[in-house]
């Protein structure tokens, strides 16, 4: 399966940092943990928020829609934040990821700009919490912030390592090959319980809705529309061609997205069959993850 996932993928990864917006209060902890009675002093920590929801909102959201889009259309690959991502997809996978980037980075600098008026209105807001000492210099907070997003090729191999016996260099070679084989394995396991997990709750949802009394618990749009995203997402995500998600992806736009939310809500029957596929298409991808 190596030999070709290098022209069928890259290694992209992102890298963000935010200056610290919470302190610990070390005498309020102590304080704290000593009225519960707690021993040790450590049951209980109490941190203060440096700045208000409303003033981080905007620079939290972009934040996360960034890295929410950048791990949704990609795979796990490494612990150090790196995600694989299919070849096919660079050019409009970036196209996206700079913009959001450039957001991130506009609504960044709007934080900053406001940086000192928004710690005199915390001071006002927090009363006797407030101390000036906890905050850095506008210098300091913007040394802390950074985006950036990196690529780089598949590796062959884990470690290159050259020995002079030609058998113990391919042992080597085929053991490193392998274990780029399971990391590629795990993040297509990755892929299938996405969908797993949101057909299940599709399943589980109707069954509920199916038995329930008069009192039907609530159906919403979502409960389709996260499917439909992956569905959409998961071809882009199969970098080595695997033929199981490839008819998975099949099987839910065939079964399962056909479905009107009026009409499973409305018609016994329809829900009736929704059930049915659904619950195959569970059991299916049980045996896959």
């Amino acid at each position: 399966m190596n030999n070709d996932l290098g022209s069928r993928a890259i290694i992209v990864g992102l890298h963000v940092g935010l200056p610290q917006m919470f302190k610990q209060d070390k005498q309020r902890t102590l304080e704290t943990n000593m009225r519960a009675g707690a021993v040790g002093g450590d049951a209980v920590t109490v941190n203060k928020r440096l700045f208000g929801k409303s003033q981080t909102a905007e620079l939290v959201r972009a934040v996360g829609q960034l890295k929410k889009y950048f791990n949704t259309n990609t795979l796990p690959w490494d612990d150090n934040a790196n995600r694989l991502l299919s070849a096919d997809r660079l050019m409009n996978f970036m196209k996206e990821v700079r913009e959001m980037k450039a957001h991130v980075e506009d609504t960044w600098k709007n934080f900053v700009d406001s940086f000192e008026t928004n710690i005199q209105k915390r001071s006002e807001e927090m009363g006797d919490i407030f101390d000036w000492s906890d905050y850095p210099s506008r210098e300091q907070i913007e040394n802390k912030f950074y985006v950036s997003i990196e690529t780089q090729p598949v590796p062959k191999y884990d470690n290159d390592i050259r020995v002079g016996d030609p058998e113990l260099q391919k042992m080597i070679e085929q053991e490193n090959e392998q274990r780029i084989n399971d990391k590629v394995q795990k993040g297509l396991r990755s892929a299938f319980n996405r969908i797993y997990e949101l057909v299940e709750h599709m399943n589980n949802r109707l069954r509920e809705y199916d038995e329930a009394g008069k009192k039907k618990p609530p159906m919403f749009k979502s409960m389709l529309e996260n499917i439909r995203e992956q569905v959409n997402v998961l071809p882009h995500l199969n970098v080595t061609g695997d033929r199981d998600l490839d008819n998975m992806i099949q099987e839910l736009r065939d079964k399962v997205l056909i479905n009107d939310l009026d009409d499973l809500k409305n018609y016994p029957s329809i829900r009736k069959d929704a059930i049915n596929e659904t619950g195959k298409i569970v059991d299916a991808l049980a045996d896959l993850i």
